[in-house]
């Protein structure tokens, strides 16, 4: 008889059936030895015959939460141990006794962070299956059963049986009606590590906002990174100085050269909004020869401006 499922095979298996797949948790089968043996979790997809032969390792102290990041050989030859027990032959097997089918995909889920670099390594270096293999931390499970509850919410509009879901689809619907103060809970958190949660906010924001402008997420962003480096260097570390449009025009240009006045104006005004910059208005000059001069002025907020400066480095 299959052991009992732990949490974390359960809620593996709520993010694969909210992605399409029938799920299976603890699936029994029989070594060639005669012992009893399980699939931590076998998902599969009727429409693709696809199948995801899953393994959860979730051991370690209650309050750690390791980062994977680097492939040693002792690391290595302890993950090759796993891959071999748990996506063998009798394991594939063992799940086509459920489906009917061969499963094409192998995943192995760890406790923690998996880096993107841990992930390539594994890739190369872990062969001999009979199909793709692929590791992952528990932290992408939880992060895609919220997006996907998110979702279903609104699609399927179900309540569920079980606690964890329950849980997430009261949390989410809080949120959206504003009565869980989400900064606070967040603040509580941060304050564990003792971090400048002010910062950390600002820093997050700054990120998120220069992401999007530069992949576009942002109809009509293009100009507005080019303008921000260019404001950046016009300003400096000077915090309480104000800048004409005219002043920062001939850094936009280098910036980029086939920038418009219009697009440049429009990506001022852009930035603006998105609260990165302050503008300054100015009476309009009575004397006629300045009367094409203009009466705004703007700077990078005095709050952001050490922020910007890292975050456009790493763009």
């Amino acid at each position: 008889m299959p052991g009992e499922p732990m949490a974390i095979e359960q809620l593996c298996s709520y993010y694969w059936e909210l992605k399409g797949y029938i799920t299976r948790v603890r699936v029994s089968f029989r070594t060639k030895k005669g012992q009893n043996s399980d699939i931590d979790v076998a998902c599969f997809k009727p429409k693709s015959k696809e199948g995801i032969l899953i393994s959860v390792k979730a051991g370690g102290m209650p309050e750690q939460y390791p980062t994977h990041n680097k492939l040693s050989k002792p690391y290595l030859k302890w993950l090759k141990e796993i891959v071999k027990k748990s996506f063998n032959n009798e394991a594939r097997e063992g799940f086509k006794e459920v489906f009917g089918v061969y499963p094409t995909e192998a995943k192995l889920y760890l406790p923690g962070k998996i880096t993107e670099d841990l992930k390539a390594d594994c890739k190369k270096k872990i062969r001999g299956l009979k199909m793709p293999f692929r590791i992952h931390g528990l932290d992408e499970i939880i992060e895609g059963l919220i997006v996907e509850m998110n979702r279903d919410i609104y699609e399927k509009r179900v309540r569920y049986a079980d606690p964890a879901r329950e849980f997430i689809r009261w949390f989410l619907r809080s949120i959206k009606h504003d009565s869980i103060n989400l900064l606070k809970i967040d603040e509580e958190i941060r304050s564990i590590k003792n971090k400048d949660y002010r910062n950390y906010i600002k820093k997050i924001y700054i990120a998120d906002v220069l992401a999007n402008i530069k992949k576009r997420g942002i109809k009509g962003s293009g100009s507005s990174i080019y303008v921000l480096k260019a404001l950046q260097k016009v300003q400096g570390n000077k915090k309480d100085r104000f800048f004409s449009s005219n002043d920062i025009w001939p850094y936009a240009k280098k910036e980029k050269r086939n920038i418009g006045w219009t697009g440049y104006q429009s990506a001022l005004w852009r930035l603006y909004k998105f609260g990165i910059l302050e503008i300054k208005k100015e009476p309009k000059p009575k004397n006629r020869n300045r009367k094409n001069e203009p009466n705004k002025k703007y700077r990078i907020h005095p709050s952001f401006l050490r922020i910007i400066g890292r975050e456009l480095r790493k763009l």
